[in-house]
């Protein structure tokens, strides 16, 4: 074990650093969906969403100003035609109430 040390050759000393996400981490995008949106249409969201998001984070209304809401995570390799195209698709969505552009969810005054 020490010669593969010295080599460095040990994999967990390469493993890429934790990443933190979280309702108080910032978000590519914050989504609240209109109260009376179910759990079935918020699911169906999640199956459209694109290649480009890296983290999807469900939000209870306890954490989002009593909506339903996710927060997402574009991939740092997403070009910004394609966040940009997504995110005025997510707006023209009928499920869709209010979105949020590089914020935290907490931060989100009511």
């Amino acid at each position: 074990m020490a010669l593969l040390l010295r080599l460095d050759r040990v994999a967990w000393r390469h493993e890429p650093p934790l990443v933190a996400f979280g309702p108080d981490q910032k978000a590519g995008l914050v989504i609240y969906f209109r109260h009376g949106t179910t759990d079935e249409q918020i699911e169906e969201f999640q199956k459209q969403t694109p290649s480009f998001v890296s983290e999807y984070l469900r939000l209870p209304p306890s954490q989002a100003n009593g909506h339903d809401a996710v927060a997402l995570t574009f991939s740092e390799n997403a070009r910004p035609d394609q966040v940009r195209w997504y995110i005025e698709k997510v707006e023209r969505d009928g499920r869709v109430e209010k979105t949020y552009r590089d914020v935290a969810p907490t931060a989100i005054q009511p």
